[in-house]
């Protein structure tokens, strides 16, 4: 009688071990858009490892991705820490980053069907960013042109100075263009007989443009200005040298004239 007391307990000891186990394999519950992820580092990744993380670290979630004319290895998320936000939150945040990302809810399909878990579409197309708006300017280069040809070594033609100074203005534009990085919007040309520059641009090419006006205009009025001033200064150096040939040559001459004044009888 007491061995089948024992046998009895045993029994029922094992029964609430399954049953404690069968709790244990219940399923977790459905990932939805407001469902909280777990914290994933960013650095530099295609979106595509980024969503196979998500895979492994959050229990139940299921995407899929289509591609039209998009590498394997693109988009990339930019280098960030994702933490304490909802799925839905996150594939915001993915779509502001990412444009030609589209992420919506398709329906259950094979494992995710059975825990009745929903698939997260990605679908990924080619980004054409439109163009910014383009606006026209018109620069007055006549100062800047005289004064640059003028600056030119003595031995470069007369008719020559204006086309190379005009070239040597285009030259300092495109090159300030090419440093900002993106100069395919840009497009100017020269007008000869008003001695103008017309470009076309976006704003921030216009702000260039405008910077390397001004910066000439400054280095043209410190030449001119520098200029002046010795030519001031020579004016000067010639205008003491008359003064002293005059000087010289009225003594000169009030030495070789007879004087008024006959001198005393001895």
């Amino acid at each position: 009688m007491r061995m089948m007391k024992v046998v009895s307990a045993l029994v029922t000891l094992m029964l609430i071990g399954v049953a404690v186990k069968a709790d244990d394999k219940k399923p977790s519950p459905p990932i939805t858009w407001s469902t909280t992820m777990p914290t994933i580092e960013l650095s530099n990744q295609p979106l595509e490892k980024v969503l196979n993380e998500l895979k492994q670290k959050l229990p139940g979630f299921e995407f899929s991705i289509s591609r039209e004319n998009v590498p394997h290895d693109a988009p990339v998320l930019p280098a960030m820490t994702v933490e304490n936000i909802s799925i839905s939150q996150f594939a915001d945040l993915i779509q502001q980053e990412l444009p030609g990302v589209d992420i919506s809810e398709t329906p259950s399909h094979g494992r995710a069907a059975m825990n009745d878990m929903p698939v997260f579409h990605v679908n990924i197309t080619p980004h054409h960013p439109a163009a910014p708006p383009l606006s026209v300017h018109v620069f007055e280069l006549g100062e800047i042109i005289a004064h640059r040809a003028a600056a030119l070594k003595d031995d470069v033609k007369a008719e020559d100075r204006e086309h190379i100074a005009t070239n040597d203005i285009l030259s300092l534009v495109q090159a300030s263009l090419d440093v900002d990085g993106d100069s395919k919007y840009a497009e100017m040309k020269i007008h000869a007989p008003t001695k103008t520059l017309i470009f076309k641009g976006t704003d921030d090419q216009v702000k260039i443009v405008q910077n390397v006006m001004q910066v000439l205009g400054n280095s043209e009025r410190y030449h001119f200005e520098e200029q002046m001033h010795a030519e001031g200064a020579e004016i000067a150096r010639l205008s003491e040298e008359l003064r002293i040939s005059r000087n010289e040559l009225y003594k000169l001459k009030a030495s070789t004239q007879p004087s008024m004044f006959p001198s005393p009888a001895k």
